[in-house]
C-alpha cells in the first residue's frame, strides 16, 4: 500500500481507545465463519491520524480523540459490551426495533452489534444503524437506565 508504515514508537492510541478482550471476541465470531479463501485476510488499522476532505477548502487533519470513542473510565461498560449485546438481542429484539426506528430506519429483524460509552451498533442483514446516546455511559447501571430511557423514548414518538 502507498503510504503505509509502521507506528513509531509502539501502539498509535493512547490506553483509553483499547478495549480489553476485544480480540477475543472477534476471533470466537470469525471461527464461526468460514474464511479460507486464498485471498482473504483481516488487517487491524491503527491510524495516527485522520485527514478529511469534505470538498474544496474544506480538508481537515483529525487527531485520533477527534474520532475515536475514548473508553477512559469506561472499564465496567468494555467488560460487560458482549454480554449486553447478548441479552438485548435475545431478550429485547422488540427494544432494538424502536432504537432502529429512532436512529431513522425501517423494519429489521435488528440486533446489536456493539456497545460503547456513546451509543448503541444496530445491523439488519448488510444495513447498520447508529442511535448516539444524549449523555455517556460508563457501567451496567447507566446503560440499562439508557436503554429504558431510549426505549422509553421512541415508544412515545412512534
Amino acid at each position: 500500500m502507498t503510504g503505509w508504515r509502521r507506528p513509531k514508537g509502539g501502539a498509535p492510541y493512547p490506553s483509553q481507545y483499547r478495549r480489553p478482550g476485544l480480540a477475543a471476541r472477534r476471533a470466537a465470531l470469525n471461527a464461526t465463519r468460514p474464511h479460507d479463501f486464498p485471498d482473504f485476510s483481516f488487517w487491524r488499522i491503527e491510524a495516527d491520524s485522520f485527514h478529511i476532505n469534505g470538498g474544496f477548502a474544506r480538508a481537515a487533519e483529525l487527531q485520533p480523540g477527534h474520532v475515536l470513542t475514548s473508553l477512559a473510565g469506561a472499564e465496567e461498560l468494555v467488560d460487560i459490551e458482549a454480554d449486553a449485546v447478548q441479552h438485548m438481542n435475545q431478550d429485547h429484539p422488540e427494544a432494538l426495533e424502536r432504537y432502529a426506528g429512532a436512529a431513522g430506519e425501517g423494519g429489521g429483524p435488528w440486533r446489536t452489534s456493539g456497545i460503547d460509552p456513546e451509543g448503541i451498533d444496530l445491523a439488519a442483514g448488510d444495513r447498520a444503524a447508529r442511535l448516539f446516546f444524549p449523555q455517556r455511559v460508563v457501567d451496567g447501571r447507566s446503560l440499562r437506565a439508557m436503554l429504558v430511557a431510549l426505549g422509553k423514548e421512541a415508544t412515545t414518538k412512534g
